[in-house]
């Protein structure tokens, strides 16, 4: 036995060299891009993950969150919308209630309007528009009981605050002329009591 024959064929060497090429081409190709989009879906999902974790940490340390969460938990998921069977009643009781709330945080109601439903995110949303006066600390605690109540939920979207031209002269406090929304979601057709 020679060396030329121990050593494979010429035909050989070049089939073994073709494949090899072949699969090297078909992972570079193929495989690679494969495996470094479903990498980046990966740490993209582990992101969005973490982001939502956060968020459910910042919701659930707040305690009206923690409230909300508990009552929806127990099926009592009709807390956040508006009592009455259609919008014109949802929106009358919206007004008395915020009227009521005014005054009872000492501030003066001048006017008070409905506003046309807005949909958003598929719910309904039913607003009052007032034009209150009275000062600041009396703005601040009217403020704090409509946007802390639970039942139902009530979101202040638009807040206009004008003090007068000059102080001087003015003892005590100040008084401000207010114009502030109020918003709360009405249940659908077919969600309503």
């Amino acid at each position: 036995m020679t060396i030329r024959t121990m050593l494979p064929s010429r035909n050989v060497l070049l089939f073994w060299g073709l494949n090899l090429a072949l699969l090297l081409g078909a992972f570079v190709l193929i495989i690679e891009p494969l495996q470094r989009f479903f990498t980046l879906r990966s740490d993209e999902i582990l992101q969005k993950r973490d982001e939502l974790a956060r968020y459910d940490r910042l919701a659930l340390a707040d305690q009206s969150v923690r409230s909300l969460l508990e009552q929806v938990r127990n099926g009592q998921s009709g807390f956040a919308f508006l009592a009455g069977p259609d919008i014109n009643s949802a929106s009358a009781w919206l007004q008395s209630h915020i009227k009521e709330r005014a005054a009872e945080a000492g501030l003066s109601v001048r006017s008070i309007a409905g506003i046309d439903p807005q949909v958003e995110h598929g719910l309904t949303y039913v607003g009052v528009r007032l034009d209150l006066s009275g000062p600041i600390n009396s703005l601040h605690t009217a403020l704090r009981i409509i946007e802390k109540q639970l039942s139902p939920a009530l979101t202040v979207r638009t807040l206009a605050i004008r003090a007068p031209a000059s102080t001087e002269g003015i003892s005590g406090e100040v008084m401000l002329n207010v114009q502030i929304e109020v918003y709360g979601a009405v249940p659908s057709s077919s969600d309503a009591q």
